[in-house]
């Protein structure tokens, strides 16, 4: 069983094998380090799925193409309990580091984006803990009046942890490609209609992605619609709808329908409050007669503002519905609960903290008492001491600890606290 606690083709084959991994890692990675020496360094490419397109995209009027180069040192520094075990934890001293390049080409109405890059996770003693992930990513968007189509296509391959919930870093593979069209009805609504169709693959050559590709390998279909308005210049209404399948390539009683809705609203980052607020319906259905199907609240929040000049304040919330690898209770609905405060203390020297707690709430089989419900809960404290360099960089020491605990498993309770130093794009107040 795992132990502990998101799309995309390759031009190239991937091994299986850890060291032609590590060696394709590596050689991708020298590449974006060559290439970030020769253009100079950009602001960091977003995590997958691609964002829409945004004014900060746009080239001027002079120039076609940009390769947006970047580099960060996410962690250096030393975990003590590596594997999140209950007796015996592994300490160790770990590091990630890696690049990235996010070419943009346009011309004329079309504007062509991608995202090639590489990250390596080293640990000094566990070696089967080490690899690469590698991320590809294309996409066009193409103008023509009113009609805004686009389509992108990604892959990433990864060997790092799949959720809060498993522990086991076991490499899996994740393929999107996704299509869409955008209407603009007037200056201040956008309609949108799209359709994707995401892949997840477990490496069954090891026994720890044997054991998750089992319950977790699948393939799910969404189409989706779309609406924002613009309420002011800082503001806009966000609504969306999505009607999708999940299909289970080895665990078909997990198959059926995942459907919902949800609106809010959406800050500018020049507002005085920033980032997103939505809430809606969520509704899984599974085949397996055992299990109760979902239908409940689901939504995500997401805010920051700042307090005086130089303090920033965020807050985080959301509920959904996750699958899990266990084979009895596939799915649990996940609540979370976080705050984080920065303080710039001068120009250059920033300090923060953060509090959070995931809790996990795992569906009752209608063949166990009702009494027997199982729950886990995750609580995350931490602090960070950061100085922002001259080259558009910033270098912390970050000090994390995280528990978890459940009302029955024993063999999944833990403690772990991590220390590491991180290089990355500066945070602006």
């Amino acid at each position: 069983m795992p132990a502990h606690p998101p799309r995309r083709i390759s031009f190239f084959i991937l091994s299986s094998q850890r060291r032609r991994y590590e060696v394709c890692g590596l050689a991708l990675l020298t590449l974006t380090l060559q290439l970030t020496l020769c253009q100079g360094v950009a602001r960091g490419a977003p995590q997958l799925p691609p964002p829409p397109p945004s004014q900060s995209d746009e080239l001027p009027p002079t120039e076609q193409l940009v390769w947006r180069p970047s580099f960060a040192i996410t962690s250096l520094g030393y975990d003590t309990n590596v594997l999140n075990e209950s007796e015996d934890p592994k300490r160790d001293f770990v590091a990630t580091f890696g690049g990235k390049l996010r070419p943009i080409y346009q011309v004329g109405p079309v504007k062509l984006s991608g995202e090639t890059g590489v990250q390596y996770n080293y640990f000094a003693t566990l070696a089967d803990e080490r690899g690469a992930d590698v991320t590809l990513i294309g996409r066009a968007d193409i103008k023509l009046g009113v009609v805004k189509p686009h389509v992108s296509y990604s892959y990433v391959n990864l060997k790092e942890r799949f959720n809060a919930e498993v522990d086991t870093r076991a490499r899996r593979s994740e393929v999107l490609p996704d299509a869409g069209v955008d209407f603009s009805v007037t200056d201040r609504m956008t309609l949108g209609v799209g359709v994707s169709q995401q892949t997840t693959e477990f490496n069954n050559g090891t026994p720890a992605g044997a054991d998750l590709g089992r319950t977790l390998d699948r393939v799910q279909r969404v189409y989706t619609t779309s609406l924002r308005y613009g309420i002011t210049p800082l503001t806009s209404l966000i609504a969306s709808g999505d009607l999708g399948t999940h299909e289970f390539k080895t665990a078909p009683d997990r198959n059926g329908d995942r459907d919902g809705f949800q609106a809010g609203l959406e800050f500018s980052e020049d507002a005085l409050i920033t980032g997103h607020g939505t809430v809606g319906w969520r509704r899984v259905t599974l085949a397996n007669p055992e299990i109760p199907d979902f239908s409940g609240f689901a939504g995500s929040i997401n805010l920051s503002t700042h307090l005086g000049e130089n303090r920033r304040l965020g807050v985080q919330a959301h509920r959904d519905v996750t699958f899990s690898y266990s084979e009895f209770r596939p799915y649990y609905v996940e609540h979370g609960l976080g705050a984080s405060i920065s303080q710039a203390l001068g120009e250059s020297v920033e300090v923060g903290a953060h509090v959070g707690r995931l809790w996990f709430d795992y569906v009752q089989p209608l063949t166990e008492p009702a009494d027997q419900t199982y729950k886990e809960r995750m609580d995350v404290v931490g602090g960070s001491i950061g100085y922002r360099l001259p080259s558009g960089y910033r270098i912390s020491v970050n000090v994390e600890s995280q528990r978890r605990r459940t009302n029955g498993d024993a063999s999944r309770v833990y403690d772990n606290i991590r220390i590491f130093t991180a290089i990355t794009p500066v945070l602006s107040f």
